[in-house]
């Protein structure tokens, strides 16, 4: 974990996490549950949770912290991702920024403690499979450093 000034801010879950669910792990929609269909449903991830979702079940934004390459050039940045609607309820509920496009960086961040408990009521609400981890970040919408 980093320790900054503004808050908790949500590391991105990328392919290779162990919550990121193969395409392979349902040939549904994890929401809604309609079947995808090659070009008229196609299947997306939540980088929050990691389901598979199709993109009306996905189509809201949180501001999250990406990870970029591999090794020294590895790079950590604040990016808006895909997340399904259940994750962005929780998460908005608790307080997490809700950003449909960037904004200044004069908005109060949400608290470790706010976050903690939307990351709980996702967790009551959807599998049994862990939320991406969670960490403090110096400032939003900053590199953060390691």
């Amino acid at each position: 974990q980093q320790e900054g000034q503004r808050g908790v801010v949500l590391r991105a879950l990328k392919f290779g996490d162990k919550e990121w669910l193969p395409d392979s792990a349902s040939s549904k929609c994890m929401r809604c549950e309609k079947p995808f269909i090659i070009f008229t449903r196609r299947r997306h991830h939540c980088r929050a949770c990691g389901d598979l979702v199709c993109h009306p079940c996905s189509s809201t934004n949180l501001e999250m912290l990406v990870e970029y390459g591999a090794g020294p050039n590895q790079k950590e940045v604040m990016r808006l991702v895909r997340v399904c609607y259940k994750c962005h309820e929780s998460l908005t509920a608790s307080g997490a920024k809700n950003k449909k496009r960037p904004s200044d960086d004069t908005a109060a961040a949400p608290t470790k403690e706010t976050i903690i408990g939307g990351m709980q009521q996702l967790m009551a609400t959807t599998t049994s499979r862990k939320l991406p981890p969670a960490i403090t970040a110096k400032g939003r919408g900053h590199d953060a450093k390691k």
